[in-house]
C-alpha cells in the first residue's frame, strides 16, 4: 500500500473513532499542537505495558496539547479545571514524560497522565480505563469518571 492511501486509511479510520465517542458536541479544542510521531502512543504503550483507551487516543491524536473550551468539572471537589491535554511531544513543556516522572519516579506505571489542572496536579488514566485527579501535594489518587467518554461529559463552563 502507497504512503497517500495509508494516510487516507489512517484518516477515515480517526474520523469514524471520533464520530463514535460520545463527548459533549460543545466542546472544541484550542492551542493544539502536532504530534512529532503518530506512533508516540503505540510506545508509550509497549514501553510502558499500558492500554490507552481508543477514545482517549483519538482525542490525544487529534488534539495533543489543545485545551478544551468547557474545562472545568465538580469531582473529586467543585470547580476543578482541566487546563490542557499533556504534550506527548518529548520536546514540548508540561509534556507527558516529565509528569510520569514526577508521579512514578523508576516505579512500575498505575496511572497514565493525559491532562493538567494547571496546578501540578495531573487528570490520568488507569489500567482499567477510570479518570483518577492526581494530587501532587498529597500524592493522593482521587476517582472522577469510570471512563473518559464520561470524564468529557462532566465538563462545563
Amino acid at each position: 500500500m502507497d504512503k497517500k492511501s495509508y494516510k487516507l486509511l489512517e484518516d477515515i479510520y480517526y474520523i469514524l473513532l471520533e464520530n463514535d465517542l460520545q463527548n459533549s458536541p460543545n466542546i472544541t479544542w484550542r492551542f493544539c499542537k502536532k504530534l512529532n510521531d503518530k506512533t508516540v502512543l503505540d510506545k508509550i504503550e509497549m514501553m510502558y505495558k499500558f492500554k490507552i483507551p481508543e477514545d482517549l487516543r483519538t482525542i490525544i491524536l487529534r488534539y495533543n496539547a489543545g485545551t478544551p473550551n468547557e474545562n472545568t468539572f465538580d469531582k473529586p471537589t467543585k470547580g476543578r479545571v482541566f487546563s490542557n491535554l499533556l504534550s506527548f511531544n518529548k520536546d514540548d513543556d508540561d509534556n507527558v514524560y516529565t509528569v510520569i516522572k514526577s508521579i512514578h519516579g523508576d516505579k512500575k506505571l498505575s496511572i497514565l497522565p493525559f491532562g493538567s489542572d494547571g496546578f501540578g496536579n495531573a487528570i490520568c488514566v488507569t489500567k482499567t480505563g477510570a479518570i483518577v485527579f492526581w494530587d501532587h501535594e498529597q500524592n493522593l489518587i482521587k476517582p472522577i469518571a469510570s471512563s473518559f467518554n464520561q470524564f468529557l461529559s462532566m465538563l462545563h463552563k
